[in-house]
């Protein structure tokens, strides 16, 4: 073959692997934004729901979830 050829076929393959290793990191870096959306919009909405519990005042376990009331019945604080 010649020598010309070789150094071709060489550089395209070489380009090739360069493709596919940047398009693999932007990949990764996107996957990693995605995660990192997601844990804020979970974290803001733990911090909403605690701003929402101090603005109404509510204080009691049972205020804030009324199926746990029905535990009260079966176990009086007197008891603890």
């Amino acid at each position: 073959m010649d020598e010309r050829i070789k150094q071709d076929i060489l550089m395209f393959l070489i380009v090739l692997i360069s493709c596919l290793i940047f398009v693999g990191a932007v990949e990764t870096f996107t996957g990693v934004l995605s995660q990192t959306k997601e844990r804020n919009l979970s974290s803001q909405q733990t911090i909403d729901s605690i701003q929402d519990i101090i603005k109404n005042g509510k204080t009691d376990i049972t205020d804030l979830n009324p199926e746990l009331a029905f535990y009260d019945n079966f176990f009086p604080k007197s008891l603890f």
